[in-house]
């Protein structure tokens, strides 16, 4: 079991630096029209994927390579009778057509990835016009090697750019337009705001040893290198044809 495993395990709504918060705040900042399918890559327990159907009217596809994310995520949406679908996909290139969809969400998911194919897929599946909202960790400098090696094995994570290379990835992906809506330092203690999901989805499976042993883990790193990390919500657009 690794930690992506412990957090499905968990059923947490909002791992993704700052919290179901920043998800909040960067709604309040962005445009969605009624007539918009968005995707969530990375959806979770659908927390967002939920939240964005609700506030912007718009239909809502959220994926995740977790099928307990998955299951939990519909029982949220049967109890919110959201429309929203779910589904499971593999890690690797997303089950849908070039430009089929208008927005794409991700809270810290493609820095789990191989950077540079996801941003890819990203600009291959938007419509022109379309936009990513991506919010991901970011180094506050360009991280120690032990640093590095740190959330290379506790996350997966197999680079962590600085905020001005998140910028620069994009753009060398093609994106334009590539602003960040909202940055911040990433706290030392992980953002406990699952008590505010009315839908909560912990069960007694959370408290098993091998996944309370990952979750401090957790903790422990992040009390140690936190000081080390920012976060970011980037805003990308894939170019209209000239």
């Amino acid at each position: 079991m690794n930690y992506h495993d412990a957090l499905a395990t968990v059923g947490a709504g909002s791992a993704h630096p700052g919290g179901f918060a920043v998800t909040r705040a960067w709604m309040k900042k962005v445009h969605i029209d009624s007539s918009a399918t968005v995707l969530e890559v990375g959806c979770g327990t659908g927390r967002t994927a939920c939240a964005i159907h609700t506030m912007y009217n718009a239909s809502v596809i959220g994926v995740d390579i977790h099928p307990q994310m998955i299951e939990k995520a519909r029982s949220r949406a049967k109890a919110m009778k959201s429309p929203v679908t779910f589904m499971t996909v593999d890690r690797g290139a997303l089950p849908f057509d070039a430009e089929s969809v208008d927005v794409i969400v991700a809270e810290s998911v493609t820095v789990f990835n191989d950077v540079q194919p996801m941003l890819g897929e990203y600009y291959r599946m938007l419509r022109p016009g379309g936009f990513v909202l991506d919010v991901e960790m970011g180094a506050a400098a360009t991280l120690p090697d032990n640093v590095l090696q740190t959330f290379q094995d506790t996350y997966g994570a197999v680079t962590v750019p600085t905020l001005q290379q998140w910028k620069r990835l994009y753009t060398d992906a093609q994106f334009q337009d590539v602003r960040m809506l909202l940055s911040g330092s990433v706290p030392a203690a992980p953002t406990q705001d699952e008590t505010y999901d009315s839908f909560g989805l912990v069960t007694s499976e959370a408290y098993r040893p091998d996944v309370w042993r990952i979750m401090q883990e957790n903790q422990r790193i992040m009390a140690t290198y936190a000081k080390w990390l920012h976060y970011g919500v980037i805003q990308a657009y894939k170019r209209l044809p000239q």
